[in-house]
C-alpha cells in the first residue's frame, strides 16, 4: 500500500518523537534530514505552515540529543522564512518571531562551525561561521532599532 504524500508530515513528527526518545544514540544523517525538508517544501510550499512545523521539530529534535550543529540548516532556513513574513506582516509578533530565529539560527550555526573545526573540515567550519556571523548582524541590527 502506498501512502499519500500529505502523511508526510506526520511521518516527521513520529520519527522526531523516536528521535526525542532514544536521545543522544540516535543516528541522525544531514542528507535524510535535508531529504524530509525536501519532501514537505516540496508537497507543501516552502513557506507553508507544513513546511515550517517540519524545519522546527526536525531542529527541535536535534537540538534535543544534543546534535544543534544538525539543526543549523533547518533553523537558517526558518529565521530566513520569518524574517520574509516580517518583512511582509510589519507587525511587533512577526519581528520578535523573525529575531528570536535568527538568534537560535545563529548559535546552532555556531555550534556547527565548532564540529566542522573539530572534523577538519574548515571550508564546513567557514561557511557556518560566515552565515552565523550574518544572522548575528541581523540580531544586533534589529536591537539597536528597538
Amino acid at each position: 500500500e502506498t501512502s499519500d504524500a500529505s502523511d508526510v508530515p506526520g511521518l516527521i513528527s513520529e520519527y522526531c518523537e523516536v528521535v526525542t526518545e532514544v536521545g543522544e544514540e540516535a543516528v541522525l544523517s544531514p542528507a535524510l534530514l535535508e531529504l524530509m525538508v525536501a519532501l514537505v517544501e516540496d508537497k507543501f510550499g516552502e513557506e507553508s505552515g507544513e513546511h515550517m512545523k517540519a524545519l522546527r521539530e526536525l531542529a527541535d529534535a536535534c537540538s534535543a540529543i544534543g546534535k544543534p550543529g544538525l539543526a543549523a540548516p533547518m533553523l537558517a532556513t526558518l529565521a530566513r522564512l520569518l524574517r520574509d513574513q516580517c518583512d511582509s506582516l510589519g507587525n511587533a509578533w512577526a519581528e520578535a518571531d523573525a529575531q528570536a530565529a535568527e538568534e537560535e539560527a545563529a548559535q546552532a550555526l555556531e555550534a556547527a562551525a565548532s564540529a566542522s573545526l573539530q572534523e577538519d573540515d574548515l571550508e564546513a567550519a567557514c561557511a557556518s561561521w560566515s552565515l552565523a556571523l550574518s544572522f548575528r548582524e541581523l540580531v544586533e541590527e534589529e536591537g539597536s532599532e528597538a
